[in-house]
């Protein structure tokens, strides 16, 4: 309502523009019309016209000024109204603008919600998984007073949970590690939370031995991620990176707490889908830390109004660093690509319309034509320099998701009304990023049906069981769990599923007997089961077959896009 407001006071700003400009023109006509009036009262001509037979025309020009002059009257009034309205528009805007913003802050704060709230179990769990893998650790909790909106906080707890858990099982080493490494016995991991601006700013450190780089490189050649003279060359900052590339793990045996390489890969985009960033740091023998940005509110946003080939766009403001209107010739080609200089900064340059499939020409072509500009667009660590054809503004706008038909459209997160009433596509920096980058597994389109179906989830991890739910969710799917296979059998005879997501090492019933089982039953026989699991050696798979699996997925060749596309084939 406060955008419509202002496009209607727009319109009569520009109405009474109008009418000005048609005063001014009659202004400068009234010396005519007085010298036309001093010529109809003393030409004799005229007397003679209106003696003329059947006396019509009789005092025709004296209608005619006469006629003028009521018309002008007319004019200055409909002037003088409009430029009331417009006022009194101002003045009703004003107002308005005061109500509105005081009511979105009210159920702004409404939806806000503590970070308490789902953080009151972290200290037990912390405490139960210390003791278990015999590690003696101290949990600070920092800011947890902090309020966010309450669908970030919802979404955000199982990233959280696998974050901690990574802390414990990854990080913090036994006492007697720790004292060898002349370290207190008792390790420590940290959870704070702090504003910055509109932001939540969320820092997971811990006192451990630190990401070991060299067993990450070692899991990326064996993986075939990286080829071992590449990987022996990539620089310890870029190789820390690793541990967010899906079926990357530096542990030799599947756990509870960890081993598949699954669960960094998939915090990292459900952090993406809330609009946020993460990022990590790691000193050997020190520790690590994760740092995770996240909005306050997903209601509003600040975006900026682009035109693209001829089609709008909203992108946000937090990720638009600068905006720079710059000549053609001083594009140049770096690697193979465009680029430009910014403050002795080369940056990665494309056309937003190439990103987003629309018709555009090359961005060097046409010498002769008008300056580009640019928006340099920030997401994490990753830069990248877009040109539009036109900035058209900025303003807060209220940000829509597609919904469940639309769960996941690539380089789009969601859209936005107007105040002309247009409905305008608000763009994904994250894919807008990935896209230019050439890498777009995490923004593949994917469609859930009409009616959503159902799933079941078995693993025996409870970070990667939920994480795994929220990535299937997302897509449109429902999805129910269950904590092993005698459990996720049980729940298959009780109520019906369309498909079975599950590990192959869980206790009571493994994946492999789980398989099996459901064949032997007639009224399961046809269910869909694919099999998610850690275990690469050929035979695990052609036994994972044999035992009636659809599909079986091992974590070195696992993304969030295999699994969906998977699901997406099988039913």
């Amino acid at each position: 309502m406060k955008l419509a407001q202002a496009e209607r006071a727009s319109e009569i700003r520009h109405l009474a523009a109008l009418l000005a400009g048609r005063d001014r023109l009659w202004t400068e006509s009234l010396p005519w019309l007085s010298a036309l009036r001093h010529q109809v009262d003393t030409r004799s001509g005229f007397a003679a016209a209106a003696a003329a037979p059947g006396g019509e025309s009789r005092g025709l020009p004296a209608r005619l000024l006469a006629l003028l002059d009521q018309e002008l009257e007319h004019a200055e009034a409909v002037s003088a109204s409009v430029a009331n309205l417009g006022r009194a528009l101002i003045a009703d805007r004003r107002r308005f603008d005061s109500l509105a913003d005081r009511l979105l802050e009210e159920v702004k704060k409404a939806l806000m919600l503590p970070f308490a709230n789902i953080l009151a179990g972290f200290p037990k769990m912390v405490h139960d998984l210390a003791y278990e893998a015999g590690k003696d650790i101290q949990f600070h909790l920092l800011g947890a007073e902090m309020e966010i909106d309450k669908r970030i906080l919802e979404q955000i707890k199982d990233p959280l949970v696998h974050l901690v858990r990574n802390s414990i099982d990854h990080g913090i080493e036994t006492p007697a590690e720790r004292v060898r490494s002349r370290k207190t016995p008792r390790g420590a991991i940290t959870l704070s939370i702090a504003q910055s601006g509109g932001k939540v700013e969320i820092q997971i450190a811990d006192d451990g031995a630190g990401l070991d780089v060299a067993a990450l490189k070692a899991a990326a050649v064996r993986a075939g991620v990286l080829p071992a003279d590449a990987a022996a060359a990539l620089p310890d900052s870029a190789a820390r990176q690793l541990v967010f590339r899906s079926g990357l793990t530096t542990r030799p045996e599947v756990t509870a707490v960890s081993g598949r390489g699954l669960g960094m890969a998939i915090v990292r985009e459900h952090v993406l889908k809330l609009g946020g960033a993460i990022s990590l740091e790691s000193v050997p023998g020190l520790g690590t830390a994760v740092r995770i940005t996240l909005p306050l509110t997903l209601a509003t946003l600040r975006g900026t109004v682009v035109r693209v080939a001829h089609h709008e766009f909203v992108i946000p403001t937090a990720n638009i660093s600068r905006l720079e209107r710059f000549p053609r010739a001083s594009v140049r080609r770096v690697e193979n690509r465009d680029s430009i200089c910014l403050d002795g900064t080369t940056f990665a340059l494309v056309r937003l319309a190439e990103v987003l499939g629309l018709p555009a020409c090359p961005l060097t072509s046409g010498a002769g034509s008008p300056d580009l500009i640019a928006l340099l667009l920030r997401h994490g660590q990753a830069n990248l320099a877009c040109t539009v054809d036109q900035v058209l503004g900025e303003q807060e706008v209220l940000a829509k998701p597609l919904g469940q038909l639309l769960p996941r459209v690539r380089n789009l997160s969601g859209a936005t009304v107007l105040g002309s009433g247009r409905i305008v596509p608000i763009l994904s920096v994250p894919d807008l990023c990935l896209a230019a980058s050439g890498c777009t597994q995490s923004a593949v389109p994917v469609l859930a049906p009409v009616r959503p179906k159902r799933l079941l989830v078995a693993d025996d991890s409870i970070s990667i069981r939920n994480l795994l739910r929220s990535v299937l969710e997302s897509a449109g799917y429902e999805v129910q769990t269950a904590p092993d296979g005698a459990a996720a059998f049980n729940a298959l005879q009780s109520a019906p599923f369309d498909l079975l997501v599950s590990d192959v090492e869980m206790p009571r019933m493994d994946g492999f007997a789980l398989a099996k089982r459901i064949r032997s039953e007639p009224k399961l026989a046809g269910l869909p089961v694919v099999l998610v699991t850690g275990r690469e050696a050929k035979e695990d798979r052609e036994r994972g077959l044999d035992a009636g699996a659809n599909a079986y997925l091992v974590k070195s060749g696992f993304d969030q896009t295999s699994l969906l596309e998977t699901v997406r084939r099988l039913l």
